[in-house]
């Protein structure tokens, strides 16, 4: 199936509505019909399963899954976005699926012109303590599937978090990226430029902050890879491991194109712990800075540049101000379309790129305007109780512009802007 036809991309985001902070102000809209996983994409976005949907991973390229009812089923706990998680699990006495033990779904397809060498890759994991034990035999949780063994892969090992990468089979390198958080969500976002060559590029963020750059080949000598997500575990074929099953939640899957920025594809800061610093790695050969890193030359020889690891805003979640559960992200462009949500009630965070930010200042100007400074999480633009239940706001239809700063200090007594503002533009229509 082609790309052209397989991802419908619309701009299209769930809405909201204005000028009031009483959350008893409005009822709610009797809620329609389930909406499509896949039918609110950003411009930038070219596959989103956020599992909310009445037919998961419909638009993906293929499933690798086992007819059995333990293989993939849909939960509502845990949860990372919304109200439904993906749950996955294998066997060690489970039947062979294309001759291995796997749950899978294979996202996109590179031969089939899913995807450029240039993508983004986004999802949330989460690895519970009881059906994902310590064990001495590693797995694979994502794979950039070209033939044979994959070229790059992102695995656990040791309760680890590992990151396999080269040309050939040879040449790949392991790279250690920290240990499992257990029963809380992991956000994983990656950028690559797939190549055979010195120009390849990964970047690799985890709960917001960027823990590793590697540059050069990053593919074999071939057509672009397919992104496999679930779980492979080659040692429950051979009877290897010590344990008898593996069990892995996953949320908010997205692909984001050339044009998709890492606001694109984060959907917040994340429940689990986050790392500070980055890595540069070419060859093989690790170096770490203090904050986020950009490599530039080829493989054997690279220019680093480090800058500091600051507090930022970097992406906006709408929020039902009713049930205080997350809807969707904001992406830069987007058209948010009242009738495809069922409630009136409703406002929007900042997520930003660490857990506490001091103050966030919210400006929001088009048919309507509001200025507020907020120095508690959740960082919202029409407030909360200070624990996490939202105002609501009911929005004029019209265009909008939305930014937000990070400041030192609190809301009554600001201190120095610590980034630039993080800003998008969207359109409220009914």
């Amino acid at each position: 199936m082609k790309f052209n036809t397989k991802y419908i991309v619309l701009p299209l985001l769930v809405g909201f509505i204005s000028a009031s902070c009483d959350k008893n102000e409005l009822d709610e809209m009797a809620p329609n019909a389930e909406v499509s996983a896949t039918s609110n994409l950003s411009s930038n976005l070219i596959f989103e399963e956020t599992l909310e949907g009445s037919s998961p991973f419909s638009t993906a390229h293929a499933k690798e899954i086992g007819s059995w009812d333990y293989a993939f089923q849909v939960v509502s706990t845990p949860v990372w976005r919304g109200t439904k998680a993906a749950r996955f699990e294998i066997r060690k006495d489970q039947p062979l699926v294309q001759d291995g033990k796997r749950s899978e779904v294979t996202i996109v397809k590179g031969s089939e012109g899913d995807i450029t060498k240039n993508t983004w890759y986004s999802f949330a994991a989460y690895f519970p303590s009881k059906g994902y034990e310590y064990d001495t035999e590693r797995e694979i949780i994502n794979q950039w599937y070209q033939s044979g063994s994959p070229s790059t892969s992102l695995r656990t090992d040791k309760d680890r978090i590992t990151f396999e990468v080269g040309n050939t089979p040879e040449t790949r390198k392991l790279h250690d990226l920290g240990a499992i958080k257990k029963d809380a969500w992991t956000e994983f976002v990656l950028h690559f430029i797939h190549s055979y060559g010195s120009d390849g590029l990964v970047e690799i963020w985890i709960n917001g902050a960027k823990v590793k750059t590697i540059t050069g080949g990053n593919m074999y000598n071939d057509v672009l890879p397919k992104w496999k997500v679930g779980l492979y575990k080659s040692a429950f074929k051979y009877d290897k491991s010590i344990v008898s099953n593996r069990v892995l939640y996953l949320d908010n899957i997205r692909v984001g194109n050339s044009n998709a920025t890492f606001a694109d594809m984060t959907s917040g800061t994340a429940s689990g712990s986050t790392s500070t610093g980055s890595t540069t790695t070419t060859g093989g050969t690790t170096t770490t800075t203090g904050g986020t890193t950009t490599t530039g030359g080829t493989t054997g020889s690279t220019t680093t540049t480090t800058t500091t690891d600051v507090q930022k805003v970097v992406s906006f979640t709408l929020v039902n101000a009713s049930t205080n559960k997350d809807i969707m992200t904001i992406a830069n462009g987007g058209v948010i379309d009242i009738s495809k949500v069922g409630t009136y009630k409703f406002n929007i965070r900042a997520n930003t790129s660490k857990s506490t930010a001091g103050v966030v200042k919210f400006n929001l100007s088009g048919a309507d305007s509001k200025t507020r400074l907020d120095d508690v999480v959740p960082y919202a633009l029409f407030g909360d109780d200070r624990n996490g239940d939202y105002n609501s706001w009911s929005a004029k239809t019209g265009s909008y512009t939305l930014s937000a700063t990070t400041y030192t200090g609190t809301k009554d007594k600001v201190g120095t802007a610590t980034a630039p503002a993080y800003s998008i533009k969207f359109t409220i229509q009914k």
